[in-house]
């Protein structure tokens, strides 16, 4: 079944925030994860997301793993091929003009964990946040309200083309086609009847999109909303940690 939104209604902390105090949440995460290489530190930050999806959003482990397992061969990638560009530290194995070290496999599996920080900071704020709210708050940051919805309809298009990509995959399946079998340059030969029609819905969807916005006569004059955003004491709470938090990490990084 193809899911149309990430968001997931429930009842926590992350919420009841204003969509800005989840915004520089997300923000502050982006902006340590990128900081940093060193794989105890992006652990750190990878646990902390974990946590606050677990304790603060109410978000069940099996939907995190669930989310998280697309992102299982990017991941692989990471760990296999960073140790071939970094050959610093203690040679483990060497073999003509190969050489794999200690300091290779810490950075394939430190920026694994920066991929994973940077996932689950944007499931944060996708599976928290309505796509109305998220607009709203683009446009209470400054930024027009064009831009501001261009930037959620993609966020809100991510997972209805992820569904229709799966569900193009079972339906190929059911046709015979295996995609598990064969050598490398086979694999990517067979995901060619996977790739045609995706691109076929999404041109689809995309004029559909352009229709039912013109429809609603998008960009005729002033956008009103019907609920106006305002913080409470949970979100000033909210961004003086995230901002101690960023501080301090700076401060570790570059002070």
């Amino acid at each position: 079944m193809i899911q149309y939104t990430m968001f997931l209604r429930r009842k926590s902390f992350f919420h009841a925030l204003d969509p800005r105090t989840k915004l520089a949440f997300t923000f502050v995460m982006f902006s340590v994860a990128m900081m940093y290489k060193d794989i105890r530190v992006l652990l750190l930050i990878f646990l902390l997301n974990v946590l606050v999806l677990l304790l603060l959003c109410r978000i069940s482990i099996g939907i995190i793993l669930k989310r998280t397992r697309p992102l299982l061969p990017l991941l692989f990638m990471s760990v296999a091929l960073w140790p071939f560009f970094d050959t610093t530290g203690r040679i483990l194995f060497s073999w003509r003009f190969l050489h794999i070290a200690t300091g290779g496999i810490l950075l394939g599996g430190a920026m694994a964990f920066r991929i994973l920080t940077v996932f689950l900071s944007t499931y944060i704020l996708l599976f928290t946040t309505e796509q109305k709210d998220l607009v709203s708050g683009f446009v209470k940051l400054g930024m027009g309200y064009e831009y501001g919805l261009t930037i959620a309809i993609a966020f809100r298009y991510i997972p209805t083309i992820a569904g229709v990509a799966f569900t193009i995959m079972d339906a190929q399946k059911a046709r015979g086609l295996e995609l598990e079998r064969g050598s490398l340059f086979e694999k990517i030969k067979k995901y060619i009847p996977i790739l045609t029609p995706l691109i076929i819905s999404s041109i689809k969807m995309s004029s559909e999109l352009a229709i039912a916005i013109e429809s609603r006569s998008f960009g005729k004059g002033k956008r009103t909303t019907l609920h106006e955003l305002t913080m409470g004491a949970k979100d000033y709470f909210t961004l003086v940690l995230s901002i101690l938090f960023l501080a301090f990490f700076v401060k570790a990084r570059y002070f």
